[in-house]
């Protein structure tokens, strides 16, 4: 988006943009209230499980540093974040969701 006066009304408020955190949610809600038992994990799973939950969580929070510090951001940069972003987000919560919910939050 080159307008930012376009952003708002093309992009922002669009119901499709902000369709995958929703489902995203909505699975790990279910997943959540169809697990009545405890799942096992095996220990490396619940590791690597809260060890990619932050580093998506924080690129989802500082993948953007560099441009709110300079106002310039490239191409492939500006594409990624607009594509992954919120999904990466999301999907951190998700974890931290699941697995508090499952007590393995610590």
């Amino acid at each position: 988006v080159q307008d930012l006066s376009t952003y708002w009304p093309d992009v922002y408020v669009k119901p499709y943009i902000r369709c995958n955190p929703y489902i995203i949610g909505i699975l790990v809600g279910y997943a959540v209230y169809k697990c009545t038992l405890r799942p096992t994990f095996p220990r490396w799973k619940v590791v690597a499980g809260w060890m990619l939950s932050t580093v998506l969580g924080l690129l989802a929070v500082f993948g953007l540093y560099n441009y709110a510090r300079t106002g310039d951001i490239s191409d492939p940069a500006r594409i990624i974040y607009a594509l992954f972003g919120r999904n990466a987000y999301a999907l951190s919560l998700a974890w931290i969701t699941f697995a508090c919910a499952t007590g393995y939050g610590g």
